[in-house]
């Protein structure tokens, strides 16, 4: 699947995507989750890069999914749609994905 047919899926043409995005962010920025909620949604993440993985051998490092493929894939989307990117990092969404999968493991 290309990014644009990706953000189609993701984003429909009569969807205000920046509000959208931004809008699920709580008033509190520093509201702590709970380690269940966490740990669920990292799954979550996990779960969705080896989807692409799967999907898309441009997301695949031999065998194994690629962490950094996806997470630069990712950045560019959120520029892309000009998403708040606050502690949207590279390296911050590689650990989600390994976090995500190692929770899938267990």
């Amino acid at each position: 699947m290309k990014d644009d047919e990706l953000l189609a899926v993701l984003f429909p043409e009569n969807t205000d995507t920046q509000e959208e995005c931004t809008a699920s962010e709580p008033e509190d920025k520093h509201q702590e989750i709970k380690e269940s909620e966490r740990n669920k949604l990292l799954k979550h993440i996990g779960a969705l890069a080896l989807v692409l993985a799967k999907q898309n051998g441009r997301y695949k490092r031999g065998e194994k999914l690629s962490a950094n493929a996806i997470a630069d894939a990712a950045i560019a989307i959120i520029e892309e749609i000009g998403a708040n990117s606050y502690r949207c990092s590279n390296p911050s969404i590689r650990a989600s994905i390994a976090a995500g999968v190692e929770l899938l493991k267990n």
